[in-house]
């Protein structure tokens, strides 16, 4: 198992940051250690995107738990899209490893069916087994969420006819419209309506994510017995099924601060589960963190211009080190 133990402090009085190049991504300027530090403190939910097999991406999520648990002592809360709650149980599993009820060799092995890379997360559970910070569960099982999908794909289809055609989704048209949506919610069980927001389900996906998204879709689309709609839907339920979660968890938790950990596909362009919280929520303060690991950073004047005008993140952390 791969251990990354975190300090906040490198040395006295240093940040963990100071390893870091933090590039503004709506100024088009690098920012101070500390200008990044006070900005992030100033949000009530921070995504930190991942690759999910990039361990550099995880050491970036566990330092900004850090930094946000000293800080906002007792109440920093780190969510993942890997917890995953109802009958896998991790939410138990995490709140009694937590508590010191489990030791973490019981909890790993507890969930190691479940939850892929786990090793990945050490740094983080040894942070949690601390008692610093509270782990919260973002997900439902896939059996669930296939479920659902088959509902929605089932009505959709009989409201309109197959009409996802083969180049689906190029074509914007072919997307459901919010009127079939909200018809194909009707059909589901209250069980399955309990998983998703209260004002049902919406797709929020901006011009930017849909077309970055669009060799995702035609790759797990040749790769996959699923159709084009069934991948679009599949997509956008988990951001809403999330935002849930995320939604739920600070009305009942005032003055908490998040850290979410998830795919890059589920946040960049401040779209995704960010999307899903503005739109019920939206005096809620988000802060989105696109990470990069590299000894030596640069960009180029067009992909900067890029990054800027196609608002890829509110920041890239870009850590300036080789990890295994």
């Amino acid at each position: 198992m791969v251990i990354l133990f975190f300090s906040y402090c490198a040395t006295a009085g240093e940040s963990v940051f100071s390893k870091y190049d933090i590039f503004d991504c709506r100024t088009g300027e690098f920012v101070s250690v500390e200008q990044f530090e006070r900005e992030v403190l100033k949000n009530d939910i921070i995504y930190s995107l991942e690759s999910h097999d990039n361990i550099g991406h995880h050491i970036i999520q566990e330092e900004l738990a850090g930094l946000v648990s000293t800080m906002n002592i007792g109440k920093t809360v780190f969510a993942h899209e890997f917890f995953i709650k109802n009958c896998y149980g991790h939410q138990e599993l995490l709140d009694k490893f937590s508590r010191g009820e489990i030791a973490i060799n019981e909890f790993l092995d507890s969930v190691k069916y479940t939850m892929d890379n786990t090793e990945e997360f050490s740094s983080i559970f040894e942070i949690i087994a601390e008692g610093n910070i509270k782990p919260l569960a973002l997900s439902i099982p896939m059996p669930f969420s296939g479920e659902i999908i088959s509902e929605f794909t089932v009505t959709t289809k009989k409201l309109r006819g197959n009409i996802f055609k083969k180049n689906w989704p190029n074509d914007k048209k072919m997307f459901p419209t919010q009127e079939m949506l909200d018809e194909s919610y009707k059909s589901l069980t209250e069980g399955e309506k309990s998983f998703l927001p209260q004002d049902g389900f919406k797709i929020l996906c901006n011009k930017n994510l849909h077309e970055f998204l669009l060799p995702n879709f035609n790759m797990g689309i040749r790769h996959s017995n699923i159709t084009p709609e069934e991948f679009h839907l599949s997509f956008w339920l988990m951001n809403e099924i999330m935002a849930r979660s995320i939604m739920e968890f600070l009305d009942a938790n005032k003055d908490y601060k998040m850290i979410v950990g998830t795919g890059i596909n589920h946040g960049i362009f401040k779209n995704g589960i960010r999307a899903s919280v503005v739109a019920r929520k939206p005096e809620l303060k988000q802060l989105t963190i696109f990470p990069m690991v590299a000894k030596n950073f640069h960009l180029s004047p067009d992909m900067m211009q890029y990054i800027i005008e196609f608002g890829l993140a509110d920041y890239i952390v870009v850590l300036k080190k080789e990890v295994p």
